[in-house]
């Protein structure tokens, strides 16, 4: 397994750190401090965690957390900030981050949350369906609903949401349309 790793650090005694150390981990390391090279990289390669350094960027990292989102959805972001900006952390977290680590942390624990965030990614992908797959599994629920067969199709979809990737329980507003006997 080699995690296709990308570090965003502005400072560079930091990301030449990072680099050092992790590439001993079976890292694949793309590293930039700069965020025009930031899209350039990430549409070409193949990026599976990104390590986002917000200590330096501060503010000016959400727009590169939303792009990388944008972008590449299923990769998962690691937020590297400072302990005094916690809400930075908790904006970063709304737009999809994976987690955050607070300067000072331990190379090894951080390193961990790399292979959690490349696994959640790999079950993301493994997950993901097509939109082919999605219209056809709303088509049959729809062919079910047309022959008469409401809570068929209903189960069916609900069985279709179970199996997604985000495990969500069953919508709600389907359970109420089913219960109040408007199916």
């Amino acid at each position: 397994m080699k995690i296709q790793l990308m570090i965003i650090e502005t400072n560079d005694s930091v990301r030449q750190n990072l680099v050092q150390r992790l590439s001993l981990n079976h890292c694949a390391i793309f590293e930039t401090d700069q965020t025009k090279k930031i899209k350039e990289i990430i549409k070409k390669q193949e990026i599976d965690v990104v390590l986002l350094g917000l200590v330096g960027l501060k503010e000016q990292g959400l727009p590169v957390l939303k792009t990388i989102k944008r972008t590449r959805p299923l990769t998962e972001v690691i937020m590297i900030n400072d302990s005094a900006d916690v809400s930075l952390s908790i904006k970063a977290m709304k737009l999809g981050a994976f987690e955050d680590f607070y300067m000072p942390f331990e190379i090894n624990t951080l390193m961990e949350s790399i292979e959690k965030a490349y696994h959640q990614k790999i079950e993301n992908v493994r997950n993901k369906k097509t939109f082919f797959q999605k219209y056809q599994d709303f088509m049959s629920a729809v062919a079910f609903a047309e022959m008469g067969e409401a809570d068929t199709a209903i189960s069916f979809l609900e069985n279709v949401k179970k199996s997604s990737s985000n495990k969500t329980k069953p919508d709600q507003s389907v359970r109420k349309e089913k219960q109040n006997g408007t199916d």
